[in-house]
């Protein structure tokens, strides 16, 4: 079993570029979430140490999409002596196919994170060391520099996958089979949003009507919950 992340002292400085479905803007917040919560530093793009791109695969626009973004990404980053990470779905999909074709990327990670982490952390170490200065701004300006807030509303995701095989959608093939996420860990991204200044949440998974978690009921309960 691989062992937590450990948190950081100074931090890397993050972006996080997202395309696709509500599910992958829920992905991203979550992710921004348990990367400050290591100790790096959510910053705009202009001055990452290292920008992620959280892609699509569904469908043949979103792949291209996704695909010119990761282009358009790595010129802009290397030109700046930083770094890009592609994760998400196209990555799940295509991971093979896309390390042979787009050498740009310095980090690919599909749904298991462990490369992306591995990978800040090594940054962060660069950070501390004062080989780097987030991206070639001073550290200051970097940790100055903060994404946006919260919209009014925000999505929380509470399922993932599905079981029904249906012939035109691919996320079976992605994602893999119905799984719904707990309810504690719904609540919390609930909570976080909220405080983050979301007045209006917007559940979301590929079967939402399907959730339910033994021992706490079903999607009726969850809603009075949240």
């Amino acid at each position: 079993m691989a062992s937590a992340p450990r948190a950081c002292r100074g931090g890397a400085g993050f972006a996080v570029h997202t395309l696709g479905c509500p599910k992958n803007e829920a992905d991203s917040v979550t992710l921004e979430r348990r990367l400050a919560a290591l100790g790096h530093r959510p910053v705009s793009i202009a001055v990452a140490d290292l920008v992620i791109v959280n892609t699509c695969g569904f469908i043949d626009a979103a792949k291209e999409e996704s695909i010119d973004a990761i282009l358009e990404v790595a010129e802009s980053c290397h030109a700046r002596g930083a770094r890009i990470a592609a994760i998400g779905c196209l990555v799940e999909r295509y991971g093979e196919e896309l390390r042979r074709e787009i050498p740009e990327v310095d980090v690919w990670s599909g749904f298991d994170d462990a490369p992306l982490m591995k990978a800040l952390a090594a940054l962060a170490g660069e950070v501390e060391g004062g080989a780097r200065s987030g991206g070639g701004e001073r550290r200051g300006a970097a940790q100055s520099t903060r994404r946006p807030t919260v919209p009014l509303h925000a999505y929380v995701k509470i399922s993932d996958g599905c079981d029904r095989r249906c012939a035109y959608c691919a996320i079976p093939l992605i994602k893999g089979g119905y799984a719904a996420l707990a309810p504690q860990a719904i609540l919390s991204a609930a909570t976080h949003a909220t405080a983050s200044g979301a007045r209006e949440l917007v559940l979301v998974g590929q079967d939402t009507s399907h959730w339910a978690w033994p021992g706490y009921g079903a999607l009726p309960q969850l809603l009075r919950d949240v």
